[in-house]
């Protein structure tokens, strides 16, 4: 009777074992992939030219797309900035997950200008 028990035994901790190592492999995944969705882009974000002076840029991500608003005005503004002229903001839009989707988009619109703008006009 000693040699089952100690055999059950065995098997048990062996489970014990393998079920903790899944465990612990599955919550490092969750970690790295809720790390990954939490710092999303827009760094790879490149705005694309679709008129005169003016542009496009987006993002997509698992979480709220409206937290990436902000971070692509700023590649917006970085872009006119590197081609010495000033942001101005033309339309933004965040749509969020939906059922069919997995992933959440933001977008700006934006255009390049010469000088500062106010309102779409020149300042004086």
């Amino acid at each position: 009777m000693n040699t089952i028990r100690a055999t059950t035994n065995a098997c048990d901790s062996n489970f014990e074992g393998a079920a903790t190592r899944v465990v612990g492999k599955l919550a490092l995944c969750a970690a790295v992939m809720a790390a990954g969705c939490a710092s999303a882009p827009p760094g790879d974000a490149v705005p694309v030219q679709t008129g005169l002076d003016t542009y496009y840029v987006s993002a997509r991500t698992t979480s709220n797309p409206e937290a990436l608003i902000g971070p692509l005005i700023a590649t917006g503004n970085k872009f006119c900035a590197q081609k010495g002229r000033q942001f101005e903001l033309i339309d933004r839009t965040a749509n969020k997950n939906v059922w069919q989707s997995f992933y959440g988009v933001a977008s700006v619109t934006f255009k390049c200008n010469l000088e500062p703008t106010a309102n779409g006009q020149p300042l004086k």
